[in-house]
């Protein structure tokens, strides 16, 4: 109303222009400037030019070396062996890096050796094992043997002569045997423990003359250890004294056990008549008749096959209960039948491993290893994967392995085996809830002759991460 009364009046004309003026500018983007009027060429220039930054190859490179992308792969290749290389070079660097920890390592072992506290030094020793340098290993070993000559406490020695043993040092063997007389006695079983590993024969004199020497009424790790040793170097000199603290009365029936062991492990053939005669003897201690049938079957003995058998079928007449307690003996007759290339003993051991209890099946599978019957393949397996007992399923795959080198390798010569395996797999990760985890009868021993104890002393599970200095 007021620029029309302006106008009208003719008085604010020149305000009214002015005013129009300012708000075109205030409109304009370029802040007033007027923008001039874009020819045809220049409007179709801003997309030639885009185009020529994002297309430059489809007009501009010529047809033959369109073909550059073919040949990708060979820059891939050199990117790959680049990638290798800088493999390669990671390994190396990470190689010797680990060769200054072990060369470290080695520095702290000699110092702690001189000057540590027993528990470090005991810690030392058993960091020997670690080190990878054979030669370097070597030297340790002769270093801790050179300690063990003058060592007063017994934990370092025992720790010492396990070291020695596992690291096969034969050298140190000398100082080894005159451990055998230490005043403690976890010394010398670990002292014959390592002469076991070193499979040292120049010792069975002195280990026949130390086992003489024991009280065959008490059982001891050091009496086991010397018996288990000397059967394990095959030492026939031992068989005289074994046959007359085997006849002693006085003799603990667990030292006459594995002394009737003994005796096959050595190869004492003329003494077959004598561990024929303890299998019969129905008086006798059935763990004894079990161990001489085990032996005349390592002795090859033949002739004696009728035999054993006669004691089987008198135990399978034997009604249930009563046959319950003679588990151990018919299991261990079955085995020694079938070591002597019996074939009345396959059936009766393929029946033993469908047995209810769970210790008699262990039992089986763990004989079947001896003697390594093929035959035996069909039913390992079914175990392995469909046993209701988990350890059952665990000896199954272990007896597999030692037959036929591995479980995989026997799944892959039968036919349609693939989703037994499967379900055996999820069998043994996931054991079905109500079945048994642990075999009525474990207490029966799975193996041919009583577990073999280990050396006393600090177990191998107490070495704690080293921290060098």
């Amino acid at each position: 109303m007021l620029i029309q009364m302006d106008i009208k009046s003719g008085a604010g004309a020149w305000r009214y222009a002015v005013m129009i003026l300012l708000f075109l500018s205030l409109l304009s983007p370029l802040g007033g400037q007027t923008k001039k009027p874009l020819k045809s060429a220049d409007k179709k220039q801003p997309p030639q030019k885009a185009e020529s930054v994002k297309k430059p190859d489809s007009k501009t490179i010529p047809k033959g070396k369109g073909d550059a992308k073919k040949k990708e792969p060979v820059k891939n290749d050199k990117g790959d062996a680049s990638k290798g290389n800088e493999k390669k070079s990671r390994k190396a660097e990470t190689e010797e890096k680990r060769k200054e920890r072990e060369k470290k390592m080695i520095e702290w072992i000699e110092q702690t050796l001189e000057y540590g506290i027993q528990k470090d030094r005991r810690e030392a020793i058993n960091n020997i094992l670690r080190v990878r340098d054979e030669a370097e290993k070597k030297r340790l070993g002769m270093k801790v043997s050179d300690v063990l000559k003058t060592e007063s406490d017994a934990e370092v020695k025992v720790k010492g002569l396990t070291v020695l043993g596992e690291i096969k040092l034969s050298e140190a063997s000398p100082v080894i045997q005159e451990l055998l007389d230490d005043p403690s006695e976890d010394v010398c079983v670990a002292a014959v423990y390592a002469i076991n590993s070193l499979k040292d024969k120049s010792a069975s004199d002195r280990l026949i003359a130390k086992l003489g020497g024991q009280d065959f009424s008490k059982n001891s790790q050091l009496m086991e250890a010397l018996i288990t040793t000397l059967g394990d170097l095959g030492e026939i000199k031992a068989k005289d004294l074994a046959l007359k603290k085997i006849k002693d009365n006085k003799s603990s029936a667990h030292n006459r056990e594995i002394l009737v062991l003994m005796l096959g492990k050595i190869g004492a053939v003329d003494s077959k008549d004598f561990l024929l005669s303890l299998l019969k003897n129905d008086d006798e201690d059935l763990s004894v008749r079990a161990y001489a049938a085990n032996s005349l079957g390592r002795l090859n003995v033949r002739e004696a096959s009728a035999e054993i058998d006669k004691v089987v079928k008198q135990i399978e007449s034997y009604p249930y209960k009563k046959k319950q307690q003679y588990y151990t003996l018919y299991i261990y007759c079955i085995a020694a039948m079938a070591k002597l290339g019996d074939e009345k003993a396959f059936p009766r051991l393929m029946n033993a491993m469908r047995s209810d209890s769970a210790g008699v099946r262990l039992r089986a599978i763990n004989l079947i290893k001896e003697f390594k019957d093929k035959r035996t393949i069909d039913i390992l397996k079914y175990k392995m994967n469909h046993d209701p007992n988990p350890k059952v399923q665990r000896e199954a795959r272990k007896a597999l392995e030692e037959i036929e080198g591995t479980a995989k390798e026997t799944d892959k010569k039968e036919e349609g085996t693939a989703q037994p395996v499967k379900k055996g797999k999820e069998a043994k990760e996931k054991p079905q809830p109500g079945k048994e985890k642990k075999p009525a009868d474990e207490g029966i021993k799975p193996d041919d002759r009583p577990v073999k104890k280990d050396a006393p002393g600090p177990k191998k599970k107490e070495t704690k991460k080293m921290v060098l200095p």
